[in-house]
């Protein structure tokens, strides 16, 4: 077993076996589509049995060893909103009770790197929580695959709003910003 055991990772892998599968079909392969589309579904399931929370309405990461939940609330742990299949009242749940949250993900410049509650969060230690603008463009995209279109479009402009050029008067104030990383509650 590995060491850790990661909800984005597992999610990768299924979406990455997806698109094998229909790779395979558009190239006439039906027997290593329905492998690939298998595999895909097989993973999806594991990550839905071993990592949610049914009681956090959140889905963590595990140890490897201990086959424990690390309860640490990251964006990474919203990836299953990508997944085609994700089950309705479990992406309701993680956009409900977690992503619009003020106490965990929902603040000036969301989405912090771990939720603002946990006990390690730190807005300039690298991984501790600062906001990432990858990590918000991933879950952006979750939410539009969900069918959450207006929160996605809230996360996008708070987003963008983060990085983008600013005006007052019509004269802009300030250029656009990309860094790395934010201060989840300055923005600097």
């Amino acid at each position: 077993l590995r060491p850790t055991a990661w909800v984005d990772m597992n999610v990768w892998r299924a979406l990455l076996w997806r698109v094998l599968g229909d790779m395979a079909a558009r190239g006439g392969d039906a027997k290593a589509a329905a492998r690939h589309a298998a595999q895909a579904a097989h993973t999806m399931e594991l990550v839905d049995q071993l990592m949610w929370d049914e009681r956090d309405g959140f889905y963590y990461d595990i140890d490897g060893r201990t086959h424990r939940k690390i309860r640490v609330k990251t964006p990474y742990n919203f990836m299953p909103l990508l997944w085609p299949g994700l089950r309705a009242e479990r992406a309701e749940r993680l956009v409900r009770e977690h992503i619009f949250n003020p106490r965990e993900f929902w603040c000036r410049h969301p989405l912090p790197s771990v939720s603002l509650d946990h006990p390690t969060f730190d807005p300039v230690n690298m991984f501790r929580g600062p906001t990432w603008v990858n990590q918000n463009w991933l879950v952006v995209e979750g939410l539009e695959r969900q069918g959450f279109h207006r929160e996605a479009r809230r996360l996008a402009w708070k987003t963008i709003e983060l990085v983008g050029p600013r005006y007052r008067g019509g004269r802009r104030v300030r250029s656009p910003r990309f860094y790395e990383w934010y201060h989840p509650h300055t923005g600097e």
